[in-house]
C-alpha cells in the first residue's frame, strides 16, 4: 500500500537499515520518502533504490546529504531538493527520475546520468563524465558548474538538447595542465543564453569547450585560460545579440561545416587576446567590435555590413564580402580573396598582405599596404593616397593604379627574397612618388 516514510536517524547512516526509518522499514516503490529531519547528516545508498516520490531537505538549516553510490534510482513522481538538500550521484549511477533541484546536486562519478527531465534552481556541479538525457533548465540564480579536479582530467555534462539558460553557466578547473579540460556538450538543438544567462569560461586552470550551437543574448566571458565553442553538428546557426568579453584569455569559435555566425551584439577583445573564427561563415550585421586585442578568420566567408572590426584582424583562407569597408585597425590577409564593392583603408593603418590574395575590392589607400609574399593579384582599382610598398614578385594589378600627390609606391627587395617586382596592367600617372 502506498504510504509515507520519513527518515529518523539524527547521525545519518545507510538507507537500507530499516531502524533508520520510520515505521521500522526501508522505503518500497510506492512510498513517498521524505528525508527532513532536523540537523546535517549524510544517508549513503549502495545497489539502487525504487519508491514513488523523494522530497530532500526541510528548507531550514543544516544540510541534507543522500549519496548515491551504485545502481539506478527510480522515483516515478519525481525528485524534489529543498535548499538545505543535498545529493551525490556516484560512478555509474543511473537518476530515473525527474529532478527539481533548489539545493545541490553533485555528479561525482564516472558515467553517471539522468534519464529524465532536470530543473536547477539551485547548483549543479559536474566532475566527471556525466549525461542529462531529459529536458534540463537552468533558471535566473541558478549556477550550472562544469569542474575537472585532481582526481580526474576530463569533466563533462552530456545533454540530448538544447535548453534556455537563464542563470549562470561556469567552466572550472583544479589542475593546470592543457589535457584537463571541462566540457559542456549539446548533442541536438540550441543553448540559448538568454538575457540574463551568464557563461563564465574562468577555470583557474586547464582548458574549456562549450560544444554546443549557441544563441548568446546574454553575458559571455573568456578569463584565466583558453575556451572554445564548437559545432555539436553540421549548418548550426549560431548568433550573438548579446556581450562577448574576452578578457584575459583566448576564445576559439569554430562553426563547422555549413555553420553560419551573425552578430549583432558587443564584443570587446581586450589586449594580447584573440577571439579566433574558424570554418562556416560571419555575418557582422551590427554591433560593436572593438578592443585592443585581435580577431583572426580562418577558412570563413565573411561579410561586414557594419564595416570592419574596430580591432586588429587577420583573415586566413577566407572570402570578405560587404558594402563599402572602413579599416581603422591594422590588417594581415593571407590566401583570402576581398570581393566587397570598396575598401577604404584608413590613415595610421597598416595592411600586411602575405600570399595568395586576390583583391576584387576597388581599394583606396591612405594608410599603409605592404605585400610580403606572394603571389598578389589586384582586380579592382587601386588608389594610393598613403603609401604601398611591394617585397616580393608575382605582384599585379589588371585594374587601374593612382598614386596623388603626397602617396609613396616602393618596390624593396629585401634579405628574405631577392627580387622584390609589381606588374601593372596599364600605364598611370605618378603624381606621387615612386622609391
Amino acid at each position: 500500500l502506498a504510504g509515507t516514510v520519513s527518515w529518523t536517524n539524527s547521525s545519518g547512516g545507510d538507507w537500507n537499515t530499516a531502524t533508520n526509518w520510520s515505521g521500522g522499514a526501508i522505503p518500497g516503490a510506492s512510498d513517498t520518502v521524505y528525508i527532513d529531519l532536523a540537523g546535517s547528516y549524510t544517508i549513503s545508498l549502495s545497489g539502487g533504490a525504487t519508491v514513488s516520490r523523494l522530497e530532500l531537505g526541510d528548507g531550514a538549516s543544516g544540510t541534507k546529504t543522500l549519496n548515491l553510490n551504485s545502481g539506478t534510482f527510480v522515483a516515478p513522481n519525481g525528485i524534489v531538493l529543498n535548499a538545505d538538500g543535498v545529493l551525490g550521484v556516484g560512478a555509474s549511477v543511473v537518476v530515473q527520475s525527474s529532478v527539481l533541484n533548489q539545493g545541490s546536486v553533485a555528479f561525482s562519478g564516472d558515467n553517471s546520468s539522468c534519464t529524465s527531465a532536470f530543473t536547477n534552481q539551485g547548483t549543479v556541479e559536474v566532475n566527471r563524465n556525466s549525461q542529462i538525457s531529459g529536458v534540463f533548465t537552468n533558471v535566473s540564480g541558478a549556477e550550472l558548474i562544469i569542474r575537472h579536479t585532481n582526481l580526474c582530467c576530463f569533466a563533462k555534462l552530456t545533454l540530448d538538447s538544447g535548453f534556455v539558460n537563464e542563470g549562470t553557466i561556469s567552466f572550472e578547473g583544479d589542475v593546470n595542465r592543457t589535457n584537463f579540460v571541462s566540457e559542456l556538450a549539446i548533442n541536438n538543438g540550441i543553448l540559448v543564453n538568454a538575457s540574463s544567462g551568464v557563461i563564465d569560461f574562468s577555470p583557474a586552470r586547464g582548458n574549456s569547450i562549450l560544444r554546443a550551437v549557441l544563441d548568446n543574448q546574454g553575458t559571455v566571458n573568456v578569463s584565466t585560460r583558453p575556451a572554445s565553442i564548437i559545432a555539436s553538428y553540421a549548418n548550426g546557426i549560431y548568433s550573438n545579440s548579446g556581450t562577448v568579453n574576452v578578457q584575459t584569455s583566448n576564445l576559439t569559435w569554430n562553426l563547422g561545416t555549413g555553420g553560419s555566425l551573425t552578430n549583432t551584439g558587443d564584443i570587446t577583445i581586450n589586449a594580447a587576446r584573440t577571439l579566433t573564427i574558424q570554418n562556416g561563415s560571419f555575418n557582422y550585421n551590427s554591433g560593436l567590435i572593438s578592443g585592443a586585442g585581435q580577431m583572426a578568420f580562418s577558412s570563413v566567408s565573411a561579410d561586414f555590413a557594419a564595416n570592419l572590426p574596430n580591432v586588429a584582424t587577420s583573415f586566413t583562407s577566407s572570402i570578405v564580402t560587404g558594402p563599402l569597408l572602413l579599416q581603422q585597425k591594422n590588417i594581415s590577409t593571407n590566401n583570402t580573396t576581398w570581393n566587397a564593392p570598396g575598401w577604404l583603408i584608413a590613415d595610421s593603418t597598416a595592411v600586411s598582405a602575405v600570399a595568395n590574395n586576390t583583391f576584387n575590392s576597388v581599394i583606396t589607400n591612405q594608410g599603409s599596404f605592404t605585400v610580403l609574399e606572394r603571389p598578389n593579384v589586384w582586380n579592382g582599382n587601386f588608389n594610393n593616397e598613403g603609401q604601398l610598398e611591394v617585397q616580393r614578385d608575382q605582384s599585379t594589378m589588371n585594374g587601374a593604379f593612382t598614386n596623388v600627390s603626397g602617396a609613396e609606391l616602393i618596390i624593396r627587395h629585401t634579405n628574405l627574397c631577392c627580387f622584390a617586382k609589381l606588374t601593372l596592367d596599364s600605364g598611370f600617372v605618378n603624381e606621387g612618388t615612386i622609391s
